[in-house]
């Protein structure tokens, strides 16, 4: 079976001291903790290449505007967190096998092309904004954005769908889900095998809401870290020590390999206050 695991996106704002459980979502399928940290690397080199301003205010904005006074329901850094799911997505449709899956039907009739023409269309009769800093990642991320702004926009799905779900369909050509990162539910199923969190750190001083890094920890399906000596003793007493120990051992060299230091939430309560949101129940 397919690795499925459940992701946490936390928003820490060093100003304020504030942080939050800004985004969650399931991904079905290559969700092993070495894909974790590929995703983590993928993050901070967009980071690196745009000097951690990301186009994040295209997605409140039109949040905001699609949402009106149920935006302020959304947890805090909700925006920010949400955008990098907007780009692990465009990271997954622009794999090779996403983008040749309907290469036996004509250009005209692919939905693929269709959705991709409306938005195009879209943007350029309304005048979007491109600022896509002329990454390819950044470019399909806003267009999702615009998706949202234009042709696929909330008033549309909002007796179907929650709003995740809403984010989520603005990442697909059709309605189907496949595997992939999949934004829809607000509790994290029974089928994981890991829990992994990324830590945002967003600071004011340079540019509204600048990412600073981003750290990750890797956990069970438990929430135990899998770097941790509890971990290490629940696996040599069960099943599945050999496998346990050479993944961790694994992991710890690509850490190391990447020159990443694993964060915990552990660590995150002892300098920030986590917001419990009601968004999530």
């Amino acid at each position: 079976m397919s690795t499925r695991a459940w992701y946490e996106y936390y928003v820490l704002q060093s100003e304020t001291g504030h942080a939050a459980l800004s985004m969650q979502f399931y991904k079905w399928g290559d969700a092993t903790p070495e894909n974790a940290l590929a995703e983590l690397l993928f993050f901070k080199e967009i980071r690196e290449k745009i000097g951690g301003v990301f186009p994040v205010h295209l997605l409140d904005d039109m949040l905001q505007e699609q949402l009106g006074p149920a935006h302020e329901e959304l947890p805090s850094g909700f925006s920010t967190a949400c955008y990098l799911f907007l780009l692990q997505r465009a990271a997954e449709e622009l794999r090779w096998w996403k983008a040749n899956r309907h290469r036996d039907i004509p250009k005209e009739e692919r939905p693929d092309y269709k959705y991709a023409f409306e938005i195009g269309r879209a943007m350029k009769l309304r005048g979007f904004p491109i600022d896509d800093h002329n990454d390819k990642f950044i470019g399909l991320a806003n267009a999702f954005v615009a998706s949202g702004k234009y042709v696929r926009p909330w008033a549309h799905y909002c007796l179907r769908f929650n709003v995740l779900q809403w984010i989520q369909i603005l990442t697909q050509d059709t309605m189907e889900l496949d595997m992939s990162s999949i934004a829809q539910s607000f509790k994290a199923p029974g089928d994981i095998s890991f829990i992994h969190r990324y830590f945002i750190f967003v600071s004011h001083k340079r540019a509204p809401r600048s990412i600073e890094d981003i750290r990750l920890q890797v956990c069970d399906d438990t929430e135990i870290d899998v770097f941790s000596d509890e971990a290490l003793k629940k696996w040599t007493a069960g099943y599945g020590d050999k496998w346990f120990r050479d993944m961790r051992a694994d992991l710890i060299q690509q850490f190391e390999k990447a020159e990443e230091q694993p964060y915990s939430l552990k660590e995150a309560v002892k300098t920030y206050q986590i917001e419990r949101s009601s968004f999530w129940g």
